[in-house]
């Protein structure tokens, strides 16, 4: 969500001065250390969740901190590398198809 309300707002910003792949890149450059920050900073307190409860015998703390430590990490993955080029290959095809024109 974040990347594509970076899109939105350079969007407005720069109009039709940069083309899609140039206003995605910007976008995610943008928003890359922020991304990364948030997500070491999180990912790091739910390691250290998972190795207290591994210590201490939690096993009800350990199944949520594993699948959350995972999760962090894709949505990560999909925040930076993935959202941007799939925006850009949707805009690409309504482009092509001819959807989102005007009618007259």
């Amino acid at each position: 969500i974040v990347i594509y309300d970076r899109i939105r707002e350079n969007n407005r910003l720069y109009g039709k001065n940069l083309g899609r792949h140039e206003l995605v890149n910007n976008s995610i450059n943008e928003t890359l250390t922020r991304t990364i920050n948030t997500t070491v900073t999180t990912l790091t307190a739910m390691i250290v969740v998972s190795v207290v409860s591994l210590i201490m015998g939690v096993s009800s703390i350990m199944s949520f901190a594993f699948p959350m430590t995972i999760g962090l990490i894709s949505g990560t993955y999909t925040t930076i590398c993935l959202a941007g080029p799939m925006w850009v290959t949707w805009q690409d095809y309504k482009e092509k198809k001819g959807w989102g024109r005007k009618k007259k």
